[in-house]
């Protein structure tokens, strides 16, 4: 015959833990503190050599008034050629540029070879000025184109 067991007998049987009645001490915390994040200035960094980057870049592929002024002058002398399409400039140009009380005033002195009427390939002087304004703007004031 099988006696019902009695779940408060088993209790009985296991030592029972006494209940402190303070907070038994805990040990130290040996974590280290956490460190504030050392990326954020190499980021920082980063970020800033970028826009420099960029700036400098952006800034050495602007034009030079010097090389504006000489596209300025091209650009009206391919006007009074007979065949502007063949013309080809000679790197051989020169710039000298003056300021003003008006803006900068540039002289453009070179060469160019192009077809004639005819067809053939001659070769001429030109010379323009060019006068930048105050507010950005370009004027070619004169031009002019001898044939050799």
């Amino acid at each position: 015959m099988t006696l019902p067991i009695d779940p408060r007998d088993d209790q009985a049987r296991i030592p029972q833990q006494p209940t402190p009645t303070q907070p038994q001490p805990t040990e130290p915390d040996t974590t280290p503190p956490r460190r504030a994040s050392r990326r954020w200035p190499w980021i920082a960094a980063a970020v800033l050599v970028g826009l420099v980057a960029v700036g400098g870049l952006a800034y050495a592929l602007m034009p030079s008034d010097e090389d504006e002024a000489v596209e300025r002058c091209q650009a009206a002398i391919s006007g009074q050629l007979k065949s502007p399409a063949t013309a080809e400039y000679a790197d051989d140009v020169t710039v000298s540029g003056e300021e003003g009380n008006f803006g900068t005033y540039y002289e453009v002195t070179g060469q160019v070879d192009a077809e004639n009427g005819f067809g053939a390939l001659v070769r001429g002087d030109y010379r323009c000025k060019v006068q930048r304004e105050q507010d950005g703007s370009w004027t070619v004031t004169e031009s002019s184109f001898d044939q050799r």
